[in-house]
């Protein structure tokens, strides 16, 4: 993967995940369900990194090797990391994580 086609692929992912988040915190709402945010949001980024770097390996022909498998699962985590901008959400994210250990 070329770093232009990381780029590219990671503030497209980033957006969508955006979206998708907040249209889950409204599904999630109108249920009357509490939930983690940062949590859910590591969910909606996975799916859509490995996701999306998987569709965009088939339009562009792009084998399924071991790298580009690795490639699909880090993108996970960078669509991750970037929706979870900032110092204040990972603080949130470890106390979340703590909270569901008991």
């Amino acid at each position: 993967m070329t770093l232009p086609m990381f780029l590219g692929l990671l503030s497209a992912f980033s957006v969508l995940t955006s979206m998708l988040m907040e249209a889950a915190k409204k599904w999630l709402a109108s249920l009357h369900r509490d939930y983690a945010p940062n949590i859910v949001v590591l969910m909606i980024a996975f799916v859509v990194g490995v996701g999306g770097t998987a569709i965009f390996y088939v339009f562009v022909s792009v084998p399924f090797t071991g790298i580009n498998v690795m490639c699909m699962i880090l993108m996970g985590f960078d669509v991750w990391l970037v929706a979870m901008l900032g110092y204040d959400k990972v603080v949130q994210l470890i106390k979340q994580f703590a909270q569901l250990g008991g």
